[in-house]
Parts: structure tokens; C-alpha cells; sequence
């Protein structure tokens, strides 16, 4: 059910952050089918972003604006679970993110080295080449963090980097 949330969402990315709504929308099965069947990344972009496709638009942003979490509370003493919450509504997501998630929490620290940064004096606008991150753990092994997508090799502003959640921006 769309709420005032995702139709301002839809309102303030469409008018401020087109790269933002483009890139919501490349990453949907839509985008993709519409691509297959041989649109271009432009008419693409536009049949999916246009006005009259402002439910899809409003169905995105909801999906990408919903927090997804699970939170699981033991007692230290004995290890008895004193609370589960597997999602924000069952009804609507039947995903229990406690039990099924199979995730690393590499992503949840990643505020707190940006968090980090910023406490450094860096800004929002300060920008870092997204590239590769190797570091050295012991001995000769190295640790090769990974996003979703591979780096681009290109400036990444503080901003954008934990809004798309990317690895190498703030470690520079």
C-alpha cells in the first residue's frame, strides 16, 4: 500500500537526484526486461521513470526506503532469548531476518568508518577514487572486501559512497 512516504520519495528523488532515481531503477527486473527486449538504457529509463509510470516509481522507493532489519536479544548470563524481531510486519514480509538472513555484517559497520571519517574533518563532498581494498590481516594473507558491484575506478563522493554502501570510499 503506498504511503505519504514513498510519494514524497518519488517527488524529491525525480526533482533532485536523477542519477539517484536512474540508478534505483537500473537495478530492478523491469529495467532489465526492458532492456533485453531491446530498449535502450535511455528509452528504458524514461518508459520506467516517466509520469505515467509513477506507481512503479512510487513501489521502488518504498521498496528502497522500507528498512529491512532483524534484532535478537540474548541474556548474557544464560544465553535465553529475551526478544525477536525478524521484520517490521510479517504481513508484509514474511522474511524472518533473524533466522534466514545468511549476511556478514560488513555493511552495518560501514556508517562508522564513514562516521569515522567525518569525525576526521572530511565532508560529505570530499570525493575518493572507488577502487579495489586489500588489507593486510597476517602473515601473507590479505582480506579483499567486495560490494555488490565491482569498483568503477572513478571519484565517489562521502555522500554517495554510504548511500550506496561502497567499500573503498572512506578508507582512503
Amino acid at each position: 500500500m503506498p504511503t505519504f512516504g514513498s510519494a514524497f520519495c518519488v517527488n524529491f528523488v525525480a526533482n533532485t537526484d536523477a542519477d539517484l532515481a536512474h540508478a534505483f531503477i537500473r537495478e530492478t527486473n523491469d529495467y532489465r526486461a526492458a532492456r533485453n527486449a531491446g530498449a535502450t538504457n535511455a528509452d528504458a529509463l524514461k518508459h520506467l521513470g516517466g509520469d505515467r509510470a509513477f506507481t512503479f516509481m512510487q513501489a521502488l522507493c518504498e521498496s528502497k526506503t522500507r528498512v529491512q532489519a532483524g534484532f535478537v536479544a540474548l541474556d548474557p548470563h544464560n544465553g535465553q532469548i529475551k526478544a525477536w524481531v525478524g521484520s517490521r510486519d510479517l504481513t508484509q514480509d514474511s522474511f524472518d531476518h533473524v533466522q534466514q538472513a545468511r549476511r556478514q555484517p560488513g555493511s552495518t559497520f560501514k556508517p562508522f568508518v564513514y562516521g569515522a571519517a567525518f569525525e576526521r574533518g572530511a565532508q560529505p563532498a570530499d570525493t575518493f577514487i572507488d577502487q579495489a581494498v586489500e588489507i593486510p590481516i597476517r602473515g601473507d594473507e590479505i582480506w579483499r572486501p567486495t560490494d555488490n558491484y565491482p569498483p568503477t575506478g572513478k571519484p565517489v563522493s562521502l555522500r554517495n559512497g554510504i548511500a550506496y554502501s561502497k567499500t573503498a570510499s572512506p578508507r582512503n
